[in-house]
């Protein structure tokens, strides 16, 4: 479930910006047009709020969440365009001039497909035109590869930039913690500057890019004792570690392993049987670019509200709600590993946490065995009680009597419990796009209850709607142009690099 909000607005604006019929940005805002909406900026790279941690939380997770859902696609786009290229142009040269001579069939290893080989023989004029689609064929491949690599890189990239942005407000707002009272500027700088916030600014980018320049777990452990937090879990760390490694690997040794990729890594937890060895080259899988992204979404969201928090404890609420809203936003993306995971960090790791907001978080991390269909159902029913059973629910508003009604199935209960939340202002938008509804939408008992507060119309659009993205902030802007890590690591050992 998301925190709920301000529930009492009845519509909204939309704005939509067309270049010549091609749509190039399309806006929401939910103030009323008589109203001056606080809230009504695009949570966009050009915003001119950069140093808030609203901001840095909110963008953080629009690119993450966009970066999750377009690998997929993206790598699909890519195979598909290098299937093409082999297919339709190898195949088909060498199926069209050659004669058929021996077929071989090979039983995979630890698999239980067949590898099928087919022999041909081609007149000796064939083999300057197959030496050419081939070629073009390696291309693509070669191209698929650069584009997976590419990603990680980005995807580092893109972290450090908001660590860094966390970095400076960290050292802004507490400098005894960072800069030592013996630290000295040069008198040209002071007499160059044009005020003592040019001096400031200076002071802190020096220290940033000092830090910077640590290893990224070196970074976060300075913080973490600059500023007294609580370690992040050995267990993502060790995640972490390893993919901020293969990213150093893929941009000074072209993804071949070598002793400073190994050091690191033992020098980190890790032991040698888990390791590949020197000179192997570690492929980059759509799998692995999947893991590595959701690995660094935990550690930059976690980083940005463990500094959040402990920096300004009395934005704990607004730290919370963003939090659980990205929760939610997991869940309805189907990343239930990472929900549960930012379920658990509110739970485990967040002082400050009100008894509403643990609320929120047990139902979400209920959720994200409730909904994951990879579970047997036993187990998923045993691990979604267990959850449950992190709170005492004996006293409830009506939404929270709601959603314990939807994640135990009483379904008996349901009619009873929906007018319940409908009292406590659950309306059509929440019944509509929250993940906690996604199962009950399908009943025909939730239907009649929806045209019965709602009408008949919205209870067809809410009972279509199975699962769709929620938006959480008040202006959301649409612009055109798993295992643990060391597993992750010791089963490329053997992959092959996949088209």
């Amino acid at each position: 479930m998301p925190d709920c909000g301000d529930q009492n607005r009845s519509y909204f604006l939309a704005n939509i910006k067309e270049d010549n019929g091609r749509v190039i940005k399309i806006g929401i805002d939910r103030a009323t047009p008589d109203q001056e909406s606080d809230n009504s900026r695009s949570l966009t790279p050009d915003d001119d709020d950069t140093s808030s941690f609203e901001t840095l939380s909110a963008t953080w997770m629009e690119y993450i969440i966009g970066t999750i859902e377009m690998v997929p696609m993206l790598s699909l786009v890519a195979h598909e365009i290098h299937t093409q290229e082999v297919e339709s142009n190898a195949k088909a040269y060498i199926q069209d001039r050659g004669n058929l001579l021996e077929e071989k069939i090979e039983r995979l290893e630890n698999d239980d497909g067949e590898l099928l080989e087919k022999i041909y023989e081609l007149p000796s004029s064939a083999l300057g035109p197959l030496s050419a689609k081939l070629k073009s064929a390696n291309r693509s491949l070669r191209i698929v590869r650069i584009h997976r690599s590419s990603q990680i890189l980005s995807l580092i990239s893109q972290y450090e930039a908001v660590f860094s942005d966390a970095l400076r407000k960290a050292i802004g707002e507490t400098p005894r913690a960072f800069i030592s009272k013996d630290s000295v500027i040069a008198a040209t700088a002071v007499i160059l500057s044009e005020d003592i916030q040019s001096i400031k600014r200076q002071i802190v980018e020096e220290k940033v890019d000092k830090i910077s320049r640590n290893s990224h777990a070196n970074q976060i452990e300075d913080i973490e004792k600059r500023l007294s937090l609580k370690p992040l879990s050995q267990a993502l760390m060790l995640k972490f570690v390893e993919v901020c490694e293969r990213r150093n690997l893929l941009t000074h040794a072209g993804g071949v392993v070598n002793a400073r990729y190994l050091d690191n890594l033992k020098a980190k937890g890790y032991s040698c049987k888990d390791l590949p060895e020197i000179g192997q080259a570690i492929p980059i899988s759509t799998p692995y670019i999947m893991h590595a992204a959701e690995t660094v979404a935990l550690v930059g969201l976690f980083n940005i509200h463990r500094i959040w928090r402990k920096l300004r404890p009395a934005e704990s609420a607004t730290s919370s709600s963003h939090l659980i809203n990205a929760s939610h936003e997991f869940l309805i993306a189907e990343e239930y590993e990472i929900a549960k995971a930012i379920a658990k960090f509110i739970l485990d790791d967040c002082e400050n946490v009100t008894e509403s907001e643990r609320a929120f978080a047990v139902i979400n991390l209920s959720l994200s065995f409730f909904l994951d269909e990879s579970i047997p159902p036993d187990k998923r029913r045993e691990k979604t009680e267990d959850a449950l059973s992190l709170r005492d629910w004996s006293i409830l508003d009506g939404k929270f009597a709601l959603a314990i009604c939807c994640l135990r199935e009483e379904y008996d209960k349901l009619p009873a419990r929906i007018d319940g939340a409908v009292r406590d202002e659950i309306g059509a938008e929440q019944f509509e796009t929250w993940a906690l509804f996604k199962q009950v939408r399908k009943l025909d008992l939730f239907r009649h209850k929806m045209a019965e507060h709602f009408g008949e119309d919205s209870a067809d659009v809410i009972c279509l709607n199975v699962g769709t993205s929620v938006l959480e902030h008040e202006t959301v802007v649409h612009e055109s142009p798993s295992d643990e890590t060391k597993n992750s690591v010791s089963s490329q050992k053997n992959d092959k690099a996949q088209s």
